[in-house]
């Protein structure tokens, strides 16, 4: 569920899959492509355990804040469940480890990690010099308001660290922090960088709210939006080292 389904297709294990497991405009765009795809059922996020086993499911992948009641229900009709998480690096390579020795695909899941690994590698080589009180401050605004925050907890925080960033929201608590305009005109951001929001809202949105024309990132124009066409790529996917 949400991206277990691109990871799947990351280590090449996407003939076992009974169901359409791509999200959003990439499901769609599958689905153009490849009319075997199309044929598949469309599994909704939080299906019912009816719908599971009607797929003839043995083995589900499901993210770390799913509802525990639902998995115990899959539980009871014998329908094996894995969670992963992916809100750190580390998190997120050994998720694809683990999914990879469950698939028999260890080989091509270790060559993901390397590829991911050989990315941050190549970024952390570029800052090595960076001192500091040179990293800008940043704030990852959410997909839905400029006024939630990516905390730690979060994989926008291994983004924006990794990138020689400082998460000005990083010690809020929760995933997607509530917070006040006051808040954000205190922190200050030198850039601000809006979730996926595939058109919730915008950058001139942003950059006209009269509440944050003394930020710093507003008055620079330092206010970008993270791509959304296929895939998100704040989010714990496959795509998201793209970023780098």
């Amino acid at each position: 569920m949400k991206y277990m389904g691109h990871l799947v297709y990351a280590i090449g294990k996407q003939d076992k899959m009974v169901h359409q497991g791509l999200m959003g405009e990439a499901g769609k765009g599958k689905a153009k492509l490849d009319p075997k795809y199309a044929a598949l059922p469309v599994f909704t996020s939080n299906g019912s355990v009816e719908e599971v086993l009607a797929l003839k499911t043995q083995l589900l992948f499901v993210y770390g804040d799913f509802d525990q009641a639902i998995m115990k229900q899959y539980n009871d009709v014998g329908i094996k469940v894995v969670v992963l998480k992916g809100e750190t690096l580390d998190e997120s390579y050994q998720a694809v480890k683990l999914m990879g020795k469950i698939l028999g695909a260890d080989r091509q899941a270790e060559s993901y990690i390397k590829y991911c690994q050989d990315d941050v590698s190549d970024i952390k080589d570029r800052l090595k010099d960076l001192a500091a009180d040179q990293k800008p401050k940043v704030l990852m605004a959410g997909p839905k308001s400029i006024y939630t925050a990516a905390t730690k907890d979060m994989t926008a925080n291994s983004m924006i660290e990794t990138a020689g960033g400082v998460n000005v929201a990083k010690d809020a608590v929760g995933l997607w922090a509530e917070i006040s305009p006051e808040q954000l005109v205190k922190w200050n951001p030198d850039y601000i960088f809006l979730g996926s929001s595939k058109g919730t809202y915008g950058v001139n949105e942003v950059l006209n709210n009269p509440a944050l024309a003394s930020v710093s990132a507003i008055k620079n124009k330092k206010v970008f939006v993270f791509p959304s066409n296929l895939g998100w790529w704040d989010f714990p996917a496959p795509q998201s080292i793209l970023v780098g």
